[in-house]
C-alpha cells in the first residue's frame, strides 16, 4: 500500500472505491482510553468503535473501513502517521491537529482551506519537547478520509452537548 501527493499530482495503490459497507452515518475510531466527553461529542454524529494500535486505525482509514480516526491526546508519535498520511493525501484526505480542529471558527465552506494549512508535518519536533516527546503529536490527531467527514468532524466538535 502506497501513496503520493506532490502538488496537484495524487497517485496511490488502493482500488479508487473504497469499502464503504452501506454506512449511513461516519465510522470514528477511536482509542479505548480515549476521553469519555471527547467519544460522546461524536456518537451523535457517527458511531464510534475502539481499536488498538494507531497504525492500524490510520489504516483503517486509508482502507475505507472508517471515515475517520480521532485522538484528542499525544500518545501517538509522528512515525505512527507519516506513511498513513501520505497514502491519505493521495486520496484527498489527510491528517491534522486535534487541537487546529477544536480552534477552527471558520465557515465550513473553508474547510478546505483548514484542511490545506493544518495537515501534520514531519520535518521538525515539537520545540518544547525532549528526547522521544519531541516527535510526539502533542496536539492529538485526526485523520480522514475526505473533506466531507472533515466538515462532519469539525460540526461535531462545535455542537455544544
Amino acid at each position: 500500500m502506497w501513496g503520493i501527493a506532490v502538488e496537484n499530482s495524487r497517485v496511490f495503490s488502493l482500488p479508487s472505491e473504497k469499502t464503504n459497507n452501506n454506512k449511513q452515518k461516519l465510522v470514528i475510531l477511536m482509542s479505548q482510553s480515549e476521553k469519555q466527553e471527547v467519544k460522546k461529542k461524536f456518537q451523535a454524529s457517527g458511531t464510534v468503535q475502539h481499536a488498538s494500535g494507531a497504525g492500524y486505525k490510520l489504516l483503517c482509514v486509508n482502507q475505507g473501513i472508517a471515515d475517520a480516526y480521532i485522538l484528542s491526546k499525544n500518545s501517538t508519535y509522528m512515525w505512527d502517521c507519516c506513511a498513513p498520511h501520505a497514502i491519505l493525501l493521495a486520496q484527498n484526505g489527510g491528517v491534522v491537529s486535534y487541537k487546529s480542529l477544536c480552534d477552527f471558527k471558520g465557515d465550513l465552506s473553508s474547510c478546505s482551506e483548514l484542511s490545506l494549512k493544518h495537515q501534520i508535518t514531519y520535518h521538525q519536533g515539537n520545540q518544547d519537547g525532549q528526547s522521544s516527546q519531541k516527535w510526539c503529536n502533542q496536539d492529538g490527531i485526526v485523520a480522514y478520509c475526505s473533506l466531507e467527514a472533515l466538515k462532519s468532524i469539525i460540526q461535531a466538535i462545535n455542537n455544544d452537548w
